[in-house]
């Protein structure tokens, strides 16, 4: 779907009387995604994975906080918008340097119920099998996950928000889940 300038200027004006309008943040989604996703890749170099979650997190912002009444035109827009995904990267910077690193002993991801040492080392096998198709950085993910971290301490070690931590999981049980079905 293509968007005019009508049709955003029309959005903007929707969002100003209700900033939850859907059809409004339809159209502003079309014009925006792409823009903060360059923006927030630009800032943060080769690594997409964080630029994703910078964008979506610099757009959950606008919904949440964004003056439309006082941006009426796209471009007052995209500099608010660009200036929300600064102060997004800066405080996800921020928030990396000042985490620690936890170590996870892989042996203790893989509980069993059962004393049976044959499932034990198969389960440990499908765990292991899971992790070598995965990038390092949803390796460490999946052992965050496995070992019981919350959302909110996932978002700290990786120093994104929540909403991002809670999407960045998903995205992860999806592969898990897809790679699963292919075994």
């Amino acid at each position: 779907m293509t968007t005019g300038p009508v049709d955003a200027r029309d959005a903007l004006r929707r969002l100003a009387v209700d900033r939850f309008d859907a059809a409004g943040w339809r159209v502003l989604f079309d014009v925006l995604w792409p823009y903060v996703l360059s923006v927030c890749a630009r800032l943060l170099g080769d690594d997409i994975e964080a630029a994703q979650d910078s964008a979506q997190e610099t757009l959950i912002r606008l919904a949440r906080f964004a003056p439309f009444g006082d941006l009426m035109e796209m471009e007052q827009l995209k500099a608010y918008a660009r200036a929300v995904s600064r102060r997004v990267v800066r405080a996800r910077y921020s928030r990396v340097s000042d985490r620690m690193t936890v170590e996870l002993d892989d042996d203790a991801l893989i509980a069993s119920d059962a004393n049976d040492p044959e499932q034990d080392a198969s389960a440990k096998q499908l765990f292991e099998s899971i992790l070598s198709g995965l990038s390092l950085a949803d390796q460490q993910l999946l052992r965050w996950v496995t070992a019981g971290m919350s959302l909110q301490d996932i978002a700290g070690q990786l120093g994104i928000g929540y909403d991002a931590a809670a999407v960045r999981v998903h995205r992860l049980r999806g592969r898990v889940r897809k790679w699963l079905q292919h075994i």
